[in-house]
């Protein structure tokens, strides 16, 4: 072929060159971005742990927590209201229950031989996750008409109920069953959402560090054996499967409370006047050892060296030292002596030094400034120092679990071409606990000082004291409460965190969607 005179860039060099626009028109546009702020309103929900639904017979299943479909459908129609159509609706994990199931599935490799480190391959997932979908048309209808609105779009994060969003199967199908317009609804297939400016980051919150259900490899929390892709089954959702299930048939509101601890607390009321030691014993153990430190106000650092407990001598308390309550107010004090000291003679003996040790630690965390030094504690039990101290160390030791996992996120978002990492705004959920916020890095002299804040569960959920009100106002016993109660006596008030348009530095706000007193559903700054 004849030479046209013309000669022509090396292939590399014209790659390179793209390679540099491209590189260029990234970082352009996510100052842009960062410089226009964001034009739209984000609202943040979480933990609606939409489940199995209703019985052949149309009575809701003792599992299922999320029976709101109604005003679920009115609060998306005023937060789509308020935004002028331009609302992100991010759902912060757990949107649906996917750890629980009618059937003996997800067993691997059989009953006899079960490797309990592995969940659910993608099939046995899928039809985990169409049973949820038929039994919860009305609020994926309900998100799909959001969706459709103006400009509005939905982002779902998995979170450890539904990681199995992961796979591809599972997140085309959730997709499918919302019928929004393309490209309105993802998932995040990246485990975390991030606004445009960088500003806004959300993630579910399992992956803090020493979480129960921290789930490795995230966000490909997968285990492939034999040529086979399963998902990760974390200590948490095997003591879930093989503890909670079992009482929440018995108990319907005990996934409702505020924290597993006050679940586990009314279960040790209830299980002492109407059952057997053994069932008070199983409350009694994860009351004692198995509790998250997120669901606690504060608690120690797993990994940290232990307190310099005397085991021998705690030993020597014997089964009263199990007893004891973590305040005089402890419903499993109304449990009777009598039974817990039964419950608990099998446990001591079994339990080892380091067990023993754990429960020290975590009786150490349930310290509040206004609550006095456990009964039976004693110079060689008690750690050192004033309640004061004690408590500044607990919260300070939270906070600094916070600040190691804000800076490994940054360090990792920093990487992308999307973000410097610099967030203002770190939203999560998993603990059912809503929290306006904190600043883990207040104080420290440093320039980078992100916002914690938790949007709760857009669920029925009770906390102590308006448990112990509903109880009052019904004339029922702390030992009546799990017996008594069901998700509909909870209070009708749903917690969200609100982020309004903003040119510059973005501001959060609590937000509870509740019945005002002339029966309208309302948006409330606080939660009756």
């Amino acid at each position: 072929m004849p030479s046209t005179g013309r000669r022509r860039k090396p292939l590399s060099v014209c790659l390179l060159i793209h390679c540099f626009l491209t590189i260029g028109w990234a970082l352009f546009a996510a100052q842009l971005a960062q410089a226009q702020g964001n034009p739209r309103l984000t609202v943040f929900i979480s933990d609606l742990h939409l489940g199995v639904g209703k019985k052949p017979a149309g009575a809701w299943h003792e599992y299922e927590d999320f029976r709101w479909a109604p005003e679920f459908a009115l609060f998306l129609q005023e937060i789509s209201r308020q935004g002028n159509g331009k609302t992100d609706l991010v759902i912060d994990g757990d949107t649906f229950e996917l750890w629980q199931s009618l059937t003996a599935d997800c067993i691997y490799p059989d009953a006899s031989h079960q490797q309990k480190e592995l969940g659910c391959h993608e099939e046995d997932a899928l039809t985990r996750l169409r049973r949820v979908l038929a039994s919860h048309g009305a609020e994926l209808r309900a998100i799909g008409e959001f969706a459709r609105s103006g400009h509005n779009q939905v982002v779902l994060i998995p979170g450890n109920h539904d990681a199995a969003l992961l796979y591809e199967a599972i997140a085309r199908e959730v997709i499918r069953a919302i019928r929004a317009p393309a490209g309105r609804v993802r998932v995040a297939s990246e485990g975390h959402w991030i606004s445009p400016d960088g500003l806004l980051y959300a993630e579910h919150g399992q992956q803090m560090e020493g979480d129960p259900d921290r789930i490795d490899g995230w966000p490909k929390p997968f285990i492939v054996q034999e040529g086979h892709r399963y998902l990760r089954r974390t200590w948490g959702e095997q003591f879930i499967q093989q503890y909670f299930n079992d009482f929440e048939l018995k108990y319907p509101i005990i996934d409702n409370l505020s924290s597993e601890i006050l679940g586990v607390r009314y279960g040790i009321a209830a299980e002492g006047s109407t059952a057997a030691a053994g069932d008070a014993g199983r409350f009694l153990r994860f009351y004692l050892t198995q509790a998250s430190w997120q669901q606690l106000p504060a608690n120690w650092i797993p990994g940290d060296k232990h307190a310099d407990w005397d085991v021998k001598t705690i030993r020597a308390f014997g089964d009263e030292f199990l007893a004891d309550p973590a305040s005089p107010e402890d419903p499993i004090k109304a449990a009777g002596r009598q039974l817990l000291r039964k419950a608990t003679s099998s446990i001591l003996a079994g339990l080892s030094d380091d067990e023993i040790r754990q429960i020290c630690d975590f009786r150490r965390s349930t310290i509040q400034a206004q609550v006095p030094q456990e009964p039976g504690a004693t110079a060689s039990t008690a750690p050192a120092g004033t309640v004061e101290n004690i408590k500044r160390k607990l919260f300070g030791s939270r906070e600094e679990v916070f600040r190691r996992h804000l800076e490994v996120t940054r360090a990792k978002l920093a990487q992308t071409d999307k973000v410097s990492g610099a967030f203002e705004l770190f939203v999560y959920g998993h603990t059912h606990l809503e929290d306006k916020g904190i600043s883990p890095f207040g104080g420290s002299g440093t320039t980078w000082t992100p916002l914690v804040v938790n949007s709760g569960a857009w669920q029925r959920t009770a906390n102590p004291g308006q448990i112990q009100a509903i109880l009052s106002a019904k004339g029922l016993t702390s030992e009546e409460a799990l017996r008594k109660l069901q998700p509909e006596d909870l209070p009708a008030c749903y917690s969200s965190v609100f982020v309004p348009p903003y040119a510059t530095h973005p501001k959060s706000s609590l937000k509870y969607w509740r019945m005002s007193q002339n029966g309208k559903w309302t948006l409330a700054d606080d939660c009756p």
